[in-house]
């Protein structure tokens, strides 16, 4: 078989059929679209949030209320954040920062994102708010799987007995239930 050029440096007729030749090309493109993807990850990163996963946890949330005022009285920012993203795999936020919303007390927030979407539909999230002394005071996780068919969230609310622990879940998106809420008593 002689090969026949077409000027752009591969033989005209390479593979035996046009699908062959077709299937060829888009997976390369497929390739080099993956590849792209993924070099086009980032991250950016003001604070190390896994160093204090050794640590209790007020002397953890202490030391980010503490690293948090620095950097305010330093001009550098106003929140402490830990961000790192890979397009269509996974998205991980850490997030501290002042509480500034309208109705709810004045104090700190922390959120802790990680997100594997699109592709395996899986989000665990949790957002606590802490008062000017840093005393949790409030918390909320989040659990879905598989795009929302399976969704569980937990509150933990505190209050003068103790904490109130709520639990809701919900199965594809229409069918819900939730838990009696309990009250677990504060330890001094």
């Amino acid at each position: 078989m002689k090969l026949i050029w077409n000027g752009r440096g591969s033989p005209a007729n390479a593979g035996s059929t046009w699908t062959e030749r077709w299937n060829a090309g888009v997976a390369r493109a497929t390739g080099a679209v993956g590849l792209c993807l993924l070099a086009t990850g980032c991250a950016t990163s003001n604070f190390n949030f896994d160093a204090l996963s050794e640590t209790s946890e007020y002397s953890r949330v202490e030391r980010m209320g503490q690293a948090l005022v620095e950097m305010e009285e330093s001009g550098e920012g106003d929140s402490l954040h830990d961000v790192g993203m890979a397009p269509l795999f996974h998205t991980h936020l850490n997030v501290f920062s002042r509480a500034e919303e309208d109705g709810i007390p004045k104090g700190f927030v922390e959120s802790d994102i990680d997100a594997y979407l699109p592709v395996f539909g899986v989000v665990d999230m949790e957002v606590h708010r802490y008062d000017e002394n840093l005393e949790k005071y409030e918390s909320h996780e989040y659990d879905s799987y598989l795009w929302g068919l399976f969704q569980n969230h937990r509150e933990h609310i505190a209050t003068p007995v103790g904490m109130r622990v709520k639990e809701t879940r919900r199965l594809l998106w229409f069918f819900s239930w939730r838990s009696d809420p309990e009250y677990k008593a504060v330890t001094s």
